[in-house]
């Protein structure tokens, strides 16, 4: 799911599609930019995803990532991965 209209519109269009878990790109799917939650958004997000019963959720990496190549992972690519997770983990935002 695109959270280009933040996290709180994500989990609200997951409840209309009667879904109960999501996977959502922590970042531009194509590239590296990304926009921190706000408190108050991470806030909301967990209350709807109190409320409509959510499992897991997952985050999926920017395309332009490659864990698989032969070097191993860019120095950007390895940046951009450690702010995904802390991003998701400062706002409990993966917290199963």
């Amino acid at each position: 799911m695109s959270i280009a209209k933040g996290i709180v519109k994500t989990a609200e269009n997951v409840v209309k599609m009667n879904a109960d878990t999501m996977q959502i790109f922590s970042r531009n799917p194509r590239g590296s930019n990304y926009k921190d939650p706000t408190v108050k958004e991470a806030e909301e997000f967990q209350r709807i995803r109190r409320e409509a019963g959510f499992g897991a959720i997952l985050a999926h990496a920017p395309y332009t990532m490659n864990a698989c190549a032969a070097n191993g992972l860019s120095a950007m690519d390895h940046s951009a991965l450690c702010r995904a997770v802390e991003i998701m983990s400062a706002h409990e935002i993966a917290k199963a």
